[in-house]
């Protein structure tokens, strides 16, 4: 509004743009706007859909896996890792499946639950460990098998910018 203050409320309106020039002409400016039922375009869980990188899953299980090899429970090494992350997104994720773990589910069903998409095979890993009582070198090797990838992909990458480079 104009003060500074974020707004939040609903509009009828026949369509997105109808809602949108109502709005500016109460003198609000808008940065979010959505369909009843929909996610706003640019909102936090709809811009990150795709969860969190190679790289930080990586980085995340690896001290994770180091926290819990040296005797701390799962909970305390969820706790401190969540703290790790600069991205605000990173911590609520982080956050949330801590409140999962804490209310029961297994760090698997916690870690598969949600927008925060992990790999397949690191997710696997962690099943498997946490069936033969092995997490912490689970997690070790789960975060291992991630930066393989993140290699992998990079030398990928190269391989095809290299060419272009050429051509020009």
């Amino acid at each position: 509004d104009e003060t500074g203050q974020a707004q939040n409320g609903h509009v009828q309106a026949v369509d997105r743009h109808a809602a949108l020039q109502t709005l500016q002409n109460q003198r609000l400016f808008v940065v979010a706007l959505s369909e009843q039922g929909k996610p706003a375009a640019g909102s936090w869980p709809a811009w990150r859909a795709k969860g969190l990188s190679d790289v930080l899953q990586q980085h995340l299980l690896e001290q994770l896996g180091v926290l819990l090899k040296a005797g701390l429970p799962l909970d305390r090494g969820l706790a401190i890792v969540a703290e790790l992350p600069e991205s605000v997104y990173a911590r609520k994720a982080l956050d949330r499946i801590r409140q999962e773990v804490r209310s029961g589910s297994s760090l698997s069903a916690a870690l598969a639950h949600g927008q925060d998409r992990i790999s397949p095979v690191a997710l696997n890993l962690v099943r498997a460990g946490e069936a033969a009582g092995t997490l912490p070198q689970n997690l070790s090797q789960a975060a291992a098998y991630l930066a393989q990838g993140a290699r992998l992909k990079g030398k990928l990458v190269n391989a095809l910018i290299y060419p272009g480079i050429l051509m020009v």
